[in-house]
């Protein structure tokens, strides 16, 4: 609000003009020196009153409010006859403000021209004044520039699988030679940025999470989309590996999820001039890099066949002769794999097992070379033998088969090995059945 005080008595004059500027504060931003805005919506509000006798005429020149490169005016009078002020409400959507014509920072400036019709000898009441109340409510902005300062965008966070370690009942002595986990921002702000990393934790077997220790926990995010590009992504990436971390620790534990928290603060303590849109953000993306080059002692895997069906009517199970269990497999991988099934019906219920003597290690590993490349294939074919007795258990009873294969890395997890996009593996099973049958007297048998 601002006051214009007039004199107590003014001789002589048909009209008297003078004039004023009002400056409007800003909300504060963060501590920014705002330049300009380019508004989305808002509304401003005036109100001029006056307690003088006289009547005036008011002309108002917004000079740091435009639309289509035209100063918003308003012009108005007040007749004390008819009432002692008037308002006016703009809708600001799509205007453009220009903070540097007031000279000072976060101000807008408005220029006022007054004519008031005078009286010779009129009398004007002690603290004759006219009021002008103007404000800006609800701003919202396509663009921003200027000196912003600093401030700080939403804490993120998120989450990262890693089915390379799903359904893992068992582990010993994983470890891999070169890890990385690199973290990309993805930023449409005209700003640099710093990233600060509060939290990423690798959660793992039967519930165990590492938290990593990171050294440093900020990065720069120097690049981001120029004044003539700002729709533009710009990307940075940062890795988090073996030497700022203890995330060889973490992946020991064979972590099916990362889960982290990041925060985005852009500007410096110097400060520098640049900009925002509304649709302004920075993003985070999250991969592991998990070469495969390692050892392992031991992994469990564990899953479930469902809808097991076997031969069960009474013309198969009283015919029984003999039945076998044949398992092929083919092994392009430097692990070898040992097998185990339990044969369960609708409740889980554990009805037998796929060998009488504990896991099999049914299927070789792959040979490989001197930098731990496989450079063979391995084939091995394996018999279970199973009485009619325990077929026709299984057969009438079993719905389902859980399995678990465990393995280790090239001769007994001893060596680092490393894997190809060709590697490959494949375990083919099925059930030989000998039947025998009864033929009347004058039907050849067979």
């Amino acid at each position: 609000t601002t006051n214009d005080t007039v004199p107590d008595e003014l001789d002589g004059y048909s009209t008297e003009k003078f004039g004023d500027t009002i400056s409007v504060d800003l909300p504060s931003f963060y501590g920014a020196d705002l330049n300009y805005i380019k508004i989305k919506s808002g509304t401003f509000k005036l109100a001029v009153t006056s307690n003088l006798n006289q009547a005036l005429d008011l002309d108002f020149n917004f000079n740091s409010l435009s639309k289509n490169n035209e100063t918003l005016q308003i012009q108005d009078s007040i007749d004390p006859s008819e009432g002692n002020g008037f308002s006016y409400t703009i809708d600001l959507a799509n205007y453009d403000l220009d903070l540097t014509t007031s000279g000072v920072s976060n101000k807008m400036d408005i220029s006022v021209g007054s004519i008031m019709s005078l009286i010779g000898g009129s009398y004007f009441p002690n603290n004759g004044k006219i009021s002008y109340n103007v404000s800006i409510k609800n701003l919202e902005f396509y663009r921003i520039e200027g000196d912003l300062g600093q401030f700080e965008f939403d804490t993120q966070t998120g989450k990262l699988p890693l089915s390379l370690f799903d359904n893992i009942q068992y582990l010993d002595n994983l470890t891999f030679v070169d890890p990385k986990l690199h973290i990309t921002a993805k930023s449409t702000v005209g700003a640099t940025a710093s990233i600060r990393i509060n939290e990423l934790n690798l959660s793992g077997l039967n519930g165990v999470s590492t938290n990593l220790d990171l050294a440093p926990n900020d990065f720069v995010v120097n690049a981001h989309p120029d004044y003539n590009n700002m729709s533009e992504t710009e990307n940075s990436s940062f890795s988090i590996t073996n030497e700022t971390s203890n995330i060889t620790d973490g992946l020991s534990n064979a972590p099916n999820l990362i889960t982290y928290e990041i925060d985005a603060l852009f500007g410096s303590e110097t400060s520098s001039a640049f900009w925002l849109v509304d649709t302004s953000q920075i993003e985070f993306e999250l991969k592991a890099e998990l070469p495969l080059d390692f050892k392992v002692t031991n992994i469990l895997y564990g899953d479930t066949m469902a809808n097991v069906s076997l031969p069960a009517t009474p013309e198969v199970t009283n015919a029984l002769k003999k039945v076998q269990i044949k398992m092929i497999g083919t092994n392009g991988f430097p692990f070898e794999i040992g097998l185990q099934g339990y044969w369960v019906n609708s409740k889980y219920q554990v009805i037998d097992s796929l060998f009488n003597d504990g896991t099999e290690y049914i299927i070789e590993s792959a040979e490989i070379d001197n930098d731990g490349y496989p450079k063979n294939v391995t084939q091995k074919t394996t018999y279970i033998e199973m009485t009619p007795e325990r077929y026709e258990n299984i057969a009438t009873k079993a719905t389902h088969l859980i399995y678990y294969t465990n393995f280790h890395t090239f001769e007994n997890g001893t060596q680092n090995v490393k894997l190809l996009s060709t590697n490959s593996f494949d375990l083919k099973m099925g059930i030989l059945i000998q039947t025998e049958v009864q033929t009347d007297d004058y039907e050849t048998g067979f």
